[in-house]
């Protein structure tokens, strides 16, 4: 089956000629970056109106890259929404004055919420939150920008959906380790532990890019919420922490809380340093779980 696509959802036009659901025989998106990057963001109307003087010449260049015309299309394929209700009017407009039979709602979904994060998890944020543009991770996740301003606001929010699943996951993970973990030494402890969040990122190596742009490059203007969202993790780390305590003398002098309070004001540090006693060091990761261990406790001043 031939499928003639268009997309007028937000502030590109585009067409593209699909095979059989899956190959992609020709595609041409007109942008209008330009024209609204003198209002430091869309206007609907503006966009509206670039979308009906550009709609037709950019299906015939899909059609002439793809060597076919109308009479060899098969069905028709347009975003009817989400988006911006001027924008998505033009490809509908354009779709109901063609003769090609017209796809309907039941021949495909858009995702919802749900489905618009995981393909920003998975290719938008590649190159790190800082230098990411809401073009860039929408092009690279898949995603059309008029989907994904339906669901959020901005790539920030989007970004902090992904914190949130990452995050969630690694506690999962984290939690199945402690609750089996009943013997052992504190370091043993502590070496399992680590080991199983470094293979949990080995696993989902996408979310360790998430992981490293929230705990390592936090930014600035997120910092708040990316904390509220870690509280999963944090949680696991605090009970690692106590169950620390019991398999560990303490300091003459030093009570279990003066231990607890130490660790809740240490416990944010322990990415960044197993991170920085492993890059670019010999050591093996385990050697730096346990090294991570001997600061944790005793600090790096010789007693006297």
């Amino acid at each position: 089956m031939i499928v003639l696509g268009i997309e007028s959802s937000c502030d590109e036009t585009a067409a593209a000629i699909v095979e059989n659901g899956r190959h992609i025989v020709s595609s041409v998106i007109f942008s209008q970056v330009d024209t609204h990057a003198l209002y430091g963001g869309v206007v609907p109307e503006i966009a509206s109106r670039a979308h009906m003087d550009a709609c037709d010449r950019v299906i015939d260049r899909a059609l002439q890259e793809a060597g076919m015309t109308l009479s060899d299309v098969d069905a028709l394929a347009v975003t009817y929404g989400p988006g911006l209700v001027g924008a998505l009017l033009t490809g509908v407009e354009t779709r109901t004055s063609s003769p090609v039979r017209i796809l309907r709602g039941e021949d495909y979904q858009a995702p919802g919420a749900g489905g618009v994060y995981p393909c920003a998890e998975g290719a938008g944020y590649a190159g790190g939150i800082t230098s990411a543009a809401v073009d860039g991770v929408c092009a690279r996740g898949g995603i059309s920008k008029g989907l994904m301003y339906h669901y959020y606001t901005g790539k920030d929010e989007l970004f902090c959906e992904c914190v949130r699943a990452m995050f969630t996951a690694l506690a999962a993970r984290l939690d199945e380790y402690l609750a089996g973990a009943n013997s052992g030494s504190a370091g043993e402890l502590l070496s399992g532990f680590f080991m199983t969040r470094e293979r949990f990122f080995a696993e989902n190596h996408n979310m360790r890019v998430v992981f490293e742009d929230a705990m390592l490059r936090t930014p600035p203007q997120l910092a708040e919420e990316i904390s509220r969202l870690r509280a999963p993790v944090k949680e696991c780390n605090l009970r690692l922490l106590s169950s620390l305590l019991k398999l560990v003398r303490l300091r003459e002098g030093v009570s279990e809380r003066d231990a607890m309070l130490w660790f809740d004001a240490a416990e944010g540090l322990l990415p960044e340093l197993l991170s920085r006693l492993t890059d670019g060091s010999p050591l093996s990761f385990e050697a730096a779980a346990h090294r991570v261990l001997d600061f944790l406790l005793f600090g790096i001043a010789a007693p006297e």
